[in-house]
């Protein structure tokens, strides 16, 4: 319940946040809708354009391009282009109803189309069409220009935007281009419209440059340059400043690794040679006292708001990838290992078969060879089998993510903030698709950090929700540690079984497994043992303890079916089968795949509604191929999965049994999984005395990990 109402909260501060974010980008796009191209309005309508892409911003957008424009157009010019913006957005709506994809292309199409019909129309319409040829051609092709800058505009814009609405903590060059732009437009309609104190102006535009080169590097020093130098080049009306700043942004990205002074000191150096010998008189008064002055506010900036993203400081991936593998083989051994125990339990029994007298030694020993021989045939196919997965698993583990310098950076200087030292980031692609990071690091001595608040960061870095996976540590120490983060699931499940047990022993032929799985999957499994007592139970043991291992470490279903099924053969001179009853449920999906051998139907419960799943195979350790039944079910929030053994459906007195037992399951309205397979258990049978089997109920809920249990 907290947890829900907590998730609640932040989908609503999401909200909130992005409705700020989109009236911050208002407010900047009614600052630049003031750029005048020699009449026209191509940024203005561009930005605003982009913006109104998203859901919520187009009459505001309208109102911002009215106000932006005031300024610096005639009434004409705004009536004209409020009508191209009123038309684009409108276009936008009639396609997001009808439900069809607008990218930022098709986006900017229809602002530049919109543009060019407005231009035009007033061009035909002021009957300046009427002049000279020469005068014709030349409106003609500025409407063009005017209608593709607006376009063009939209394109780029919308990088940035979308980058913003986002929250990304990272940009791809595009981007930060996008974003430099806009800051240079905004810094020259800001330089317009208010009156700021002498080289205010300058000190905030070589602030940006110095900020950018220092903590992006070499490239995003010359793109803040090159944005930097729109409102100088409009303002001082000379074209050399554009490959100035680009050179000086360029020197302090070049040299960062030497430190802040030596930065400033050398972008200052840039300045007085392209001033006094480059082009003499270059640096005015003013813009010398803004180098100045954003000089001094970034040398005094605290170390904390400049760490540099750096060349990744751990290129090669081979000892990550090498733990991995060494993990994951490991976990293949282990199941090996537990194959050769069970398989291996039959020496006595070989003892005891040749320990006759002499006239049947030979009967007993055709009769072993002939079982031997069943169970080599069988062994020999496993072998194909595990050829397969050996090769399957040497390409799993070499399916690695690429972590882009960025993404590795920040997640090193967040943990750093955290007092934990990161050595090395590897990511994994599994055979779902699904992503998972390895994270070896330590924490400053006296320090210990969950892995939940590494689990934060990651996910903040990567767009998507990350958890510590099953088998994580939940702490980190001192000492580098390998820790696993897996993807977030979106549901969750609760378990509860009921059992009563044939007998005065009390031990029950029944066994089953609530197990979490690698990659968000969940396994319930149930096998009945023949008969009941301690033999049935150490049969239907050893079928769900080999089906958690082989399933945990990456078998496929008929793979371990196979090897289960020759143990069971395997096990002894005569049949002891098991049922088996499993289901894998993908909490990612919600999907849970099915099988059934030789058991009693499973029941789907989804409100009243119960549907019933049948198995018409035969048990495990009867025949040397398994038969068995396979289905796949979508489960969605409140579901329940109820798997029963024979005991609970030979215990009911009816002639269609199954159908009873569905009736039963349809009449409770308990969500209480445990609760649930009690009552089941309960209405089954009430006379413990004449009980003819062992009896298990096993009830899984699955619930969406945003809702609440109702």
């Amino acid at each position: 319940m907290n947890k829900t109402g907590t998730m609640n909260g932040n989908a609503v501060l999401t909200g909130s946040t992005e409705r700020v974010k989109q009236l911050l980008l208002t407010i900047v796009g009614m600052l630049v809708s003031g750029t005048n191209l020699y009449g026209f309005n191509p940024v203005g309508v561009g930005f605003l354009s982009a913006l109104s892409m998203d859901k919520g911003s187009g009459m505001l957008s309208i109102v911002a391009l009215m106000i932006g424009m005031t300024n610096d157009f005639d009434a004409l010019a705004i009536i004209k282009n409020v009508a191209v913006l009123l038309a684009t957005v409108i276009i936008y709506r009639i396609l997001a109803v009808g439900k069809l994809r607008l990218n930022e292309y098709a986006g900017a199409a229809i602002c530049a189309g919109m543009m060019l019909i407005m231009e035009s129309a007033d061009f035909v319409m002021s009957n300046q069409m009427y002049h000279g040829g020469t005068q014709l051609i030349a409106k003609g092709l500025t409407i063009l220009a005017a209608s593709a800058l607006a376009g063009g505009f939209c394109i780029i814009f919308r990088k940035a935007i979308r980058a913003f609405l986002e929250g990304r903590q990272y940009y791809s060059n595009e981007e930060s281009f996008s974003i430099a732009l806009i800051l240079g437009l905004f810094i020259f309609n800001l330089g317009n419209r208010f009156v700021i104190p002498a080289a205010g102006l300058e000190t905030l535009i070589f602030f940006s440059l110095l900020y950018a080169g220092y903590k992006y590097g070499i490239g995003m020093g010359a793109i803040m340059g090159a944005a930097c130098s729109v409102p100088i080049c409009v303002w001082k009306g000379e074209v050399n400043y554009l490959g100035i700043l680009c050179l000086m942004g360029i020197m302090v990205g070049v040299f960062r690794e030497l430190g802040r002074i030596v930065s400033i000191v050398l972008m200052l150096g840039m300045g007085a040679i392209a001033s006094y010998i480059v082009v003499p008189d270059l640096i005015t008064n003013d813009m010398a006292k803004g180098i100045l002055g954003a000089c001094v506010i970034f040398a005094m900036l605290p170390k904390s708001l400049l760490y540099r993203y750096e060349e990744n400081l751990n290129p090669n991936m081979d000892e990550g990838i090498r733990l991995v593998c060494e993990e994951r083989l490991m976990n293949v051994a282990k199941t090996f290992e537990r194959l050769s125990r069970s398989i291996f339990k039959t020496d006595d029994q070989f003892e005891q078969a040749f320990a006759g007298e002499n006239g049947h030694e030979n009967v007993a020993g055709q009769i072993w060879k002939n079982k031997f021989d069943e169970s080599r045939n069988i062994m020999s196919s496993q072998l194909e089998q595990m050829a397969k997965i050996i090769e399957e698993y040497s390409r799993q583990v070499y399916d690695f993510v690429k972590i882009t310098n960025e993404e590795e950076e920040y997640i090193r200087h967040r943990l750093k903030s955290k007092k934990v030292y990161v050595d090395k980031i590897v990511g994994l692609e599994n055979r779902r698709n699904k992503k998972e990071y390895l994270v070896t690091a330590k924490c400053e001595k006296g320090v210990t950090v969950g892995s939940r608040e590494i689990a934060n960061v990651i996910s903040e870095v990567m767009g998507k929700s990350y958890m510590p996976s099953r088998n994580c540590r939940k702490l980190i120490s001192n000492e580098y540690t390998t820790t696993t983060y897996v993807e977030e699931t979106n549901f969750y499940v609760l378990h509860g079984a009921a059992k009563r047990a044939r007998g005065e022993s009390g031990i029950s032929g029944d066994n089953y497994s609530l197990r979490e799985l690698e990659n968000g999957q969940l396994l319930m499994g149930l096998s009945d043992g023949m008969g009941y007592g301690t033999s049935a139970c150490l049969e239907s043991e050893t079928v769900i303890e080999l089906l958690e291992q082989l399933l945990d470490s990456g078998f496929d279903a008929e793979t371990s079916l196979k090897m289960i099924n020759s143990v069971m053969i395997m096990n002894s001179e005569e049949d002891h089968p098991a049922t088996l009853d499993y289901g894998i449920i993908d909490l990612h999906s919600g999907v849970c795949d099915m099988i059934k051998i030789g058991a009693a139907a499973t029941f789907v419960k989804r409100g009243n509604w119960v549907e019933t799943i049948k198995s018409t195979s035969m048990p495990l350790g009867i025949f040397s191929d398994v038969d068995y039944d396979a289905t796949s079910k979508k489960l969605y929030h409140g579901d329940m999965i109820i798997m029963v053994s024979d005991g609970v459906v030979d215990a009911l007195e009816s002639e269609n049994k199954d159908e009873e037992l569905g009736r039963i399951i349809s009449s409770i309205t308990c969500d209480n999984p445990k609760k649930m397979a009690d009552m089941i258990l309960s209405q089954a049978v009430s006379d413990k005395s004449k009980l003819t089997d062992d009896m298990t109920v096993l009830v899984t809920g699955i619930w969406e990990n945003n809702k609440k249990i109702a």
